[in-house]
């Protein structure tokens, strides 16, 4: 009972949509990003490059050739990049399952004390 009580508050204190573990990796992708270069294709694609690296970011898809966006639900540095090269928010490329929302969701259901075991005598 103590723990969803104690998560509830966690939750509640959340400047953003979703924890400070994904806002410091976040922030993490911010500062691995000084030296990318960015290609557009004109539309949801583009090349994100860096000396001989390249990945191919596809923003409506949610995919990025490094893979490591459709494994996680997070935007890798390279998803990062892209977004924020267009001006868009993160929260709109991150998975539901690290928005607040679902977070609360999973503790939204308090668990009921119940009296303990009678003593036989």
């Amino acid at each position: 009972m103590t723990r969803i009580v104690e998560k509830r508050k966690f939750c509640k204190s959340w400047k953003q949509n979703y924890g400070p573990l994904v806002k410091r990796k976040f922030d993490q992708n911010k500062k691995d990003n000084i030296e990318w270069n960015l290609v557009w294709n004109g539309d949801n694609g583009c090349e994100v490059k860096k000396g001989r690296k390249q990945y191919i970011v596809n923003l409506q898809d949610m995919i990025c050739s490094c893979r490591s966006w459709q494994f996680t639900g997070l935007p890798c540095p390279h998803a990062c990049y892209a977004i924020w090269n267009i001006g868009g928010d993160l929260d709109d490329y991150l998975d539901q399952c690290y928005h607040k929302n679902t977070y609360m969701k999973a503790y939204a259901y308090a668990l009921h004390p119940i009296n303990g075991a009678r003593d036989q005598i």
